[in-house]
């Protein structure tokens, strides 16, 4: 009974874990998140989000660490099951859904035609294979909404070997977009839920266009287990910024949210005037301008002072000099 207690509750936590991957872009929270990552819109425990964000951008929440999850609890159904399975894909996962059960009916008839006879080994690479492609459209899709609103967007593409899956960590690649100007460039902004959803065809055509942005040369193979290679790069007109980031499994944001505020350090995006996308206004805060007033006042008193006063020692030297 213990036993059957404790696989209950690891089954509970592991899908807790997996439901964080419903929204495909999480607010920046704070400088060390771990796996405190929350899903917007929700209330309790998960649905908490603090106001003030270190970093302006969403990132967005199709890790690695969410596929080992679901790994983990594909194999905890195994063992108390046998032939059942769960089939689990992000793209599928509504908020509406609040019950397990609901999740892998939706999945299963969705991804697998209600096929829920499936060993471990082949749920594992269709789950793989799935979702490098489903998840890379779905994740740069809606980025495109943020970059309509003018939002600076991280994008993330996790990419996980199917040969090496799940012992070995792929590439990261991170997208930023100044405005939609510039992510429309690509001819696809008019796109539409189902198009991008379920659909091979766009599914290449956006991996393409966004791929020609990338300067592939950057790219790293991971190293195995827990070291990750974060590339971002931000695009904007007037070029393409990149840093690099090796992070360990559980030091995900601590170290790697330095990397991004580089990005919106750096000269290529700080202007004085505005910026050459979006069109933003820099504007000095009130209290270093009127700093900057008072300081200049008591300057310009000080130097009036001391012109003043020079002539009036002058002439008391003369009045006092001896004659002749």
């Amino acid at each position: 009974h213990h036993e059957q207690r404790f696989m209950i509750e690891t089954e509970k936590e592991l899908f807790e874990q997996y439901r964080m991957g419903c929204a495909a872009f999480t607010p920046v929270e704070d400088g060390f998140m771990g796996e405190r990552a929350q899903i917007p819109h929700r209330t309790g425990k998960q649905g908490a989000i603090a106001s003030a964000a270190r970093v302006p951008a969403l990132l967005s929440t199709t890790s690695d660490e969410r596929v080992v999850a679901t790994r983990d609890l594909v194999r905890t159904q195994f063992e108390q099951a046998g032939s059942s399975i769960l089939h689990f894909l992000p793209t599928i996962m509504h908020q509406e859904q609040s019950s397990l059960a609901e999740v892998v009916s939706a999945i299963s008839s969705h991804y697998f035609d209600g096929n829920t006879k499936m060993d471990s080994k082949m749920f594992e690479k269709l789950l793989t294979t799935s979702q490098n492609g489903e998840q890379f459209a779905a994740t740069h899709a809606e980025a495109l909404d943020y970059a309509a609103a003018n939002k600076s967007v991280h994008i993330l593409k996790n990419d996980v070997h199917d040969a090496n899956f799940p012992s070995w960590h792929g590439v990261d690649i991170w997208l930023l977009f100044d405005c939609f100007d510039l992510a429309d460039r690509s001819g696809f902004g008019n796109w539409s839920y189902a198009e991008w959803r379920g659909f091979d065809r766009f599914r290449n055509r956006l991996a393409d266009t966004v791929a020609e942005f990338v300067r592939t040369g950057t790219l790293k193979n991971a190293s195995p287990f827990t070291r990750y290679t974060r590339v971002a790069t931000k695009i904007s007109q007037e070029g393409s910024v990149t840093v690099d980031a090796d992070t360990e499994h559980y030091y995900f944001w601590k170290q790697t949210i330095p990397a991004i505020e580089a990005l919106h350090d750096s000269p290529s995006t700080r202007t004085a005037g505005k910026t050459p996308l979006c069109a933003q206004h820099y504007e000095i805060p009130f209290y270093v301008a009127t700093t900057f007033l008072l300081a200049a006042m008591l300057a310009c008193g000080f130097l009036f002072s001391q012109r003043r006063r020079r002539p009036t020692r002058e002439r008391k030297a003369l009045r006092h000099a001896p004659l002749g």
